[in-house]
């Protein structure tokens, strides 16, 4: 995702927490925070960026997700 654009938050697949990707979970990315981290990355004063700054869990799974939803 491109993280100097902060105009819009997304759900998202977590893919680095889940092993197996099977059913990996459901996280809130925040677009604003990610700008931050983002800044921070491009001016060098960070390695890489900190994802579990700016995204927040939500669902365990999608199918969680479903569930939350009915």
């Amino acid at each position: 995702m491109c993280m100097d654009r902060c105009y819009v938050d997304f759900l998202c697949f977590d893919y680095e927490s889940e092993i197996d990707n099977k059913e990996p979970p459901v996280v809130h990315w925040q677009a604003k925070k990610a700008n931050r981290e983002f800044m921070l990355y491009d001016q060098d004063e960070i390695e890489e960026p900190r994802y579990k700054r700016f995204t927040k869990p939500v669902a365990k799974s999608f199918t969680d997700l479903l569930s939350l939803m009915e």
